[in-house]
């Protein structure tokens, strides 16, 4: 779902109605402050839907200042916020991409451990699994006319398939789960990546805005903390820190 803005002239609406009462010819001549008050009107709206869906839902209308664009072109058509559309959609068709790649590098022992594992996480798995010892049981209770018992109670045979079943079922959940771990750890790497990249280029903004401070002989250039703030972070001494303070922790004894 993607959120979109649009500004228009507000009055524009008032115009389109001055216009729609009668003729321009029998109107005197009056300038733009005549039909139209000096602020803006921001349309906030979300835009999403698929292949054969668009939905457009009104989200509020903002009263957004001064109306700064042209005296004769109402509608405001600099795209503000455009970038951050693309950006998003970028964002998301690359994810998809990804995602598509690494569904098409699985094995085949991954595709059928993730449908089994997927199988077995449903009410619909449950449902069977009702009816199959149900029925298991009303034919080995002589239940069921026409139908010989071949497990009595204590249903010996059922027991040991459903126990098969059980370890089966539990290897293609580790198998999964590995997978997804793996992916996970991928993940995570990229997000430290990307929390490196921006710190680092956090520190040198911190670092020019601070030269720029203080050729402009702003007081605050001068503080001690700027001087941390430009240096970059050292991952490895914040591991060291967090590990130091969960030992501190530990060794505190619990009063009971």
């Amino acid at each position: 779902m993607i959120r979109s803005a649009r500004t228009l002239g507000v009055a524009a609406v008032f115009a389109l109605a001055a216009l729609s009462s009668g003729s321009s010819a029998q109107q005197p001549a009056r300038g733009f402050d005549g039909f139209f008050a000096d602020k803006t009107m921001r349309v906030d709206y979300f835009h999403s839907g698929g292949v054969g869906q668009e939905i457009v839902a009104l989200e509020r209308i903002v009263s957004d200042g001064p109306w700064p664009g042209s005296r004769t072109k109402l509608v405001d058509d600099s795209n503000l916020g455009k970038y951050l559309f693309e950006v998003i959609d970028r964002n998301i068709a690359t994810l998809e991409r990804l995602r598509e790649d690494q569904a098409r590098r699985r094995s085949l022992q991954s595709v059928l451990a993730d449908a089994i594992t997927s199988f077995s996480g449903r009410m619909v798995f449950i449902y069977l699994h009702a009816v199959w010892f149900g029925a298991w049981i009303a034919v080995n209770q002589g239940l069921v006319p026409g139908m010989r018992p071949f497990d009595r109670f204590p249903y010996g045979l059922l027991t040991m398939v459903v126990s098969l079943e059980a370890i089966f079922l539990s290897t293609f959940v580790l198998i999964s789960q590995n997978r997804m771990q793996v992916l996970a750890d991928r993940r995570a790497d990229l997000d430290l990546q990307v929390s490196l990249l921006a710190e680092h280029e956090i520190t040198q903004l911190v670092a020019l805005v601070t030269e720029m401070a203080k050729r402009m002989e702003i007081e605050q250039a001068h503080d001690p903390e700027l001087r941390e703030l430009a240096q970059d972070v050292a991952p490895e001494k914040v591991l060291d820190e967090m590990e130091s303070h969960a030992r501190e922790f530990r060794a505190v004894p619990r009063r009971r």
